[in-house]
């Protein structure tokens, strides 16, 4: 399995680039796994 493809890898801005962005402009994007239910996959854009 792998958790970060090199291809979303190489779209990351560097550690800390955003700091001085606001929170409000800030796009966070979160993918849940339930192993008990691995073919549920829920996808949410912050």
């Amino acid at each position: 399995m792998q958790l970060l493809p090199q291809g979303i890898a190489a779209t990351l801005p560097p550690l800390y680039a955003t700091e001085e962005t606001p929170v409000e402009q800030r796009v966070l994007y979160v993918k849940f796994f339930d192993p008990l239910h691995p073919m549920d996959l829920v996808c949410l854009r912050i």
